[in-house]
C-alpha cells in the first residue's frame, strides 16, 4: 500500500466516522437524520480504490443498520458509492460538480427508496437534505484532494 494510498484512505475513514457519528448525534437531538454520510461516501468514491471504498460502505452500514436484515435506505447506503466508484472516469465534468450532481442524485434515490410519497409532500426535508450534506461533502472533497496531492 503507498503512503498516497494510506493517506487518503485514513483520512476518508475518519470523516466517514465523523459523518456516521454526528448523522446518529444529530437524528438523536432533532429527529431528523441528514445524510452526511452518503455524501461523505459518494465524495470518497471519487479518491478510493474499489477496496478500500468497499471498507469504508461495509464500515458505516453496518454501524448505521443496527437492526438485521438489509432496509432499503441501507441498500441505497451501499450501493450507490460503488456506483459512483465505477462509473467516476466516464463522467464528463470536474470532480467537484461531478460529485455535486452524484450527491442530488443519490439523495433523490435515496428518499424514493424510503418512501416516495413523503419525498413528494415533504420535499422541502429533500432540500434542506441536500444542503446539509453538500455543505458537510465539500469540506471533505478539499480534505481528500490535499492529501492526494502529498
Amino acid at each position: 500500500m503507498s503512503r498516497r494510498l494510506r493517506s487518503n484512505f485514513l483520512a476518508a475513514f475518519l470523516i466517514v466516522s465523523i459523518a456516521v457519528v454526528l448523522q446518529l448525534k444529530f437524528g438523536l437531538v432533532s429527529n431528523f437524520y441528514p445524510s452526511f454520510t452518503l455524501a461523505v461516501l459518494i465524495v470518497s468514491a471519487f479518491f478510493l480504490g474499489f477496496s478500500e471504498l468497499g471498507f469504508l460502505v461495509i464500515f458505516s452500514a453496518l454501524i448505521l443498520n443496527w437492526r438485521p436484515g438489509l432496509s432499503p435506505e441501507i441498500l441505497v447506503l451501499i450501493s450507490l458509492p460503488i456506483v459512483v466508484s465505477i462509473f467516476r472516469k466516464f463522467l464528463p465534468a470536474q470532480v467537484w460538480l461531478n460529485f455535486s450532481f452524484a450527491i442530488a442524485l443519490g439523495l433523490l434515490i435515496f428518499y424514493s427508496a424510503a418512501d416516495f410519497q413523503s419525498l413528494v409532500k415533504n420535499f422541502n426535508i429533500f432540500l434542506i437534505d441536500l444542503i446539509i450534506s453538500t455543505m458537510f461533502a465539500v469540506p471533505t472533497f478539499l480534505i481528500l484532494k490535499s492529501v492526494q496531492k502529498i
